[in-house]
C-alpha cells in the first residue's frame, strides 16, 4: 500500500508542478508595460533674421514616431506656429530639439521638421522645411553623437527610416519621362516622387522606381515611397501598380538588385490596395490592406483598412483583424520587430499584435503604474527588439503627447493583466515530488 501511495503522490505532484510551471510561461507571454509621458518642448527661442514663428510659445503637442533598442525615441513637438524634430534621452526621456543642436541659439533655419526614424547608433532621419529656400522640403540625417544635421545629396524629398548601417529610405523627386529627338536633343519630362535607398554614407542614392506592373506598361507617371528599411537593406513602402488608378500596393525590395516585389492585397480589381509600413530583419512586412465588407443597407461594399503581416518567404498577407467585433472597424500596422510583434492603431486605440492575439495596449499598462487610467494610448508607431513601444496619446487634460511604453523584463504584480504568481505552488509540487522519490529510494 505504501508503494502504491508513493507512486500516486509522485504522479500528482509532477502534474501539479507541470501545470504551475505552464502557468508561469503563460503569464510571461502576456506583456506588461510601464508608460512614460514624453511631454513637449518647453520653449521656442527667437530666430534671428527670420519670421518669429513660435516665439514665446511652449510646445503644445508631441508625436512619437520611432524607438531604438536603447530606448531613445524620435518624433516632433510643436504648437500652432511650428513643429520641430526631437530625440529623447534613453534614461530621463528629456527631449532634445534637433534643430537647435550644433546651431547657435536662435539661428535655426527650419521651423517645420520631423524625426521619422532612429537607429541603434542614435542617428535620426527625417525631413525639414527650409525657410530660407522657399519652404522646400529636404531630407536629413544626424550624426548620432552631437545630433548635427547632415542633408542628403538631392534637393527635395523626405527620409522616413534608417537602419543600423546608416542606410536611409524615403521619397525624392525624380525627373522622368524625358524624350530624345532625332538630333539628340533632350526635351520634356516631369517630376515624380519615387522611393529611394541610400548607402551607409548617404552619398550614393538609388532610385527604387515603381512596381514592374506599371513599368512594363510604359507608364512614367507613377509614384512610390519607401517607409522602412531593415538591416539587410530591404525596403518596404508603396507604389502605384496599375494604369488609370491611383491605388497603391505594398512592396518589398531586393537588398542587392533593388527590384520591387508586389506584395498584393486582400482584394483584387478596383478594391485592391495596400501599403507597407514596417519591415523586420527576416523580411516580414506589416502595413494595411483594404477588405470588402458588405454594406448593411445596400448591395455595395464598405472598404475598411485591416492590418497585415506578410510571410518572409512567400509574401502571403495575413489579416490581423481589429480590436473589436464591429465589422466596420479598422486597423493599421505601423511597425514590426524581429520577434514578429506588430504595433499600430485600431478603433482609435494603440494595439500590440503578438503570437496571434491583438491587444489594446491601454489594458497592458501595469496596474501599479501611476499613469494607468490617466494617459490614453491612441496610436503605436514603433517597437524595438525588446518590445518597447513609442507612440502618441492623450493626457488627462486632453493634450496630445508622445509616449514610451517600456516592457517589463520580469514579472510584476499587475492587478489587471497578470494572474497571481504560481511559483510557491509549483515549488510545493516539486517538493512533494521529491518527497515521493526519497521514500521510494528508502524502500
Amino acid at each position: 500500500m505504501k508503494s502504491e501511495f508513493t507512486r500516486k503522490l509522485s504522479c500528482l505532484a509532477f502534474t501539479l508542478a507541470a501545470t504551475m510551471m505552464m502557468g508561469v510561461t503563460a503569464t510571461n507571454a502576456t506583456p506588461v508595460y510601464n508608460v512614460a509621458d514624453l511631454g513637449t518642448f518647453s520653449s521656442w527661442p527667437q530666430t534671428a533674421g527670420l519670421p518669429n514663428f513660435g516665439v514665446g510659445h511652449g510646445g503644445a503637442y508631441s508625436y512619437g514616431l520611432d524607438i531604438n533598442d536603447s530606448g531613445q525615441a524620435t518624433g516632433y513637438s510643436g504648437d500652432d506656429n511650428a513643429y520641430q524634430a526631437f530625440v529623447s534621452d534613453a534614461t530621463t526621456h528629456a527631449l532634445t530639439n534637433i534643430e537647435e543642436s550644433g546651431i547657435a541659439p536662435g539661428n535655426r533655419i527650419s521651423f517645420l521638421s520631423q524625426g521619422r526614424g532612429i537607429n541603434n547608433s542614435g542617428q535620426v532621419t527625417g525631413f525639414r522645411s527650409i525657410v530660407v529656400r522657399g519652404g522646400r522640403m529636404e531630407p536629413f540625417v544626424t550624426d548620432g553623437a552631437t545630433n548635427k544635421i547632415m542633408t542628403l545629396p538631392f534637393i527635395t524629398g523626405g527620409a522616413y527610416a534608417i537602419n543600423d548601417s546608416g542606410q536611409v529610405t524615403g521619397w525624392k523627386n525624380t525627373l522622368v519621362g524625358q524624350r530624345v529627338d532625332n538630333y539628340g536633343h533632350v526635351f520634356g519630362g516631369h517630376i515624380q516622387g519615387h522611393a529611394f535607398t541610400s548607402d551607409d554614407t548617404t552619398t550614393l542614392v538609388t532610385d527604387l522606381g515603381i512596381l514592374p506592373s506599371v513599368v512594363n506598361r510604359g507608364l512614367d507617371q507613377a509614384s512610390s515611397e519607401g517607409n522602412d528599411i531593415n538591416n539587410s537593406g530591404q525596403v518596404t513602402g508603396w507604389s502605384q501598380f496599375q494604369i488609370g488608378s491611383t491605388a497603391n500596393h505594398a512592396f518589398i525590395s531586393d537588398a542587392t538588385t533593388h527590384a520591387l516585389t508586389d506584395l498584393g492585397a486582400f482584394n483584387s480589381g478596383q478594391y485592391s490596395e495596400s501599403e507597407g509600413n514596417g519591415i523586420n530583419d527576416s523580411g516580414q512586412v506589416t502595413g494595411w490592406s483594404y477588405v470588402k465588407v458588405p454594406a448593411p443597407t445596400s448591395a455595395g461594399y464598405h472598404l475598411n483598412k485591416h492590418a497585415f503581416i506578410s510571410d518572409a518567404t512567400t509574401h502571403t498577407l495575413t489579416d490581423l483583424g481589429t480590436l473589436n467585433s464591429d465589422p466596420y472597424s479598422e486597423s493599421v500596422g505601423n511597425d514590426i520587430n524581429n520577434r514578429g510583434q506588430v504595433v499600430g492603431v485600431s478603433s482609435s486605440k494603440a494595439f500590440l499584435w503578438d503570437s496571434g492575439t491583438m491587444y489594446d495596449l491601454n489594458n497592458l499598462i501595469d496596474g501599479l503604474d501611476p499613469l494607468r487610467g490617466l494617459f490614453t494610448l491612441d496610436i503605436a508607431n514603433g517597437i524595438n527588439s525588446f518590445g518597447d513601444i513609442v507612440g502618441t496619446g492623450r493626457t488627462a487634460s486632453g493634450a496630445t503627447h508622445a509616449f514610451i511604453l517600456t516592457a517589463q523584463r520580469v514579472s510584476s504584480n499587475n492587478t489587471s493583466n497578470t494572474v497571481p504568481e504560481p511559483a510557491p505552488l509549483a515549488l510545493l509540487g516539486l517538493g512533494l515530488l521529491g518527497f515521493g522519490v526519497i521514500r521510494k529510494r528508502r524502500r
